[in-house]
């Protein structure tokens, strides 16, 4: 009789879950370490807990809202099946840094392997440039990756990659130079 009662009593266990980010702007990053699980502890029956699987308990927080700067972002949405209460979640809240993403219009600089003798000129000569506000308000222009003025003298002119932080796009990645008659 006493582990019909014990197991169709209520009992407690401790999961770790990730985090859903849900809804997050488009023109909004991320900044910094942002945590990818909490830890919940559930109550419910025996029987229903014993079969409950962590893909079973879903936690997300809604990132709609979120303004530029650090946002204290509360978990409240957590999904558990029914006969399932949720006794508490650890952290109940999260501190998120976002940073605004923004274009900017760069000029584009050829980075020579030795000075050429000749003159030249690069097409087209600037990139939109998409990234974190923090990163392109320092920038003014972007590198190429280097160029041998003996191989451009040779082939008139080359198609050769934009250099930029991993943080950023640009758009177009290549350019062209060529030598100048």
């Amino acid at each position: 009789m006493w582990n019909y009662i014990t197991s169709q009593g209520s009992v407690e266990v401790t999961y770790v879950v990730p985090i859903e980010y849900r809804n997050m702007p488009s023109d909004f990053e991320i900044v910094g370490d942002f945590p990818s699980f909490v830890t919940v502890r559930l109550r419910g029956s025996a029987l229903i807990l014993r079969n409950l699987k962590p893909q079973d308990i879903k936690v997300w927080v809604d990132l709609r809202d979120v303004k530029e700067g650090k946002n204290k972002i509360y978990i409240k949405n957590v999904k558990v099946p029914e006969g399932v209460k949720v006794v508490k979640v650890s952290p109940e809240r999260i501190v998120i840094g976002f940073e605004k993403i923004v274009a900017k219009r760069l000029g584009v600089k050829v980075k020579w392997r030795k000075k050429p003798k000749f003159r030249w000129r690069v097409s087209p000569p600037y990139v939109e440039a998409r990234g974190r506000k923090s990163i392109l308000k320092k920038m003014k222009f972007v590198t190429t990756e280097p160029v041998d003025p003996d191989v451009l003298m040779a082939d008139k002119v080359i198609e050769v990659r934009i250099t930029a932080p991993a943080a950023i796009t640009i758009e177009p990645e290549m350019v062209r130079v060529e030598v100048l008659e």
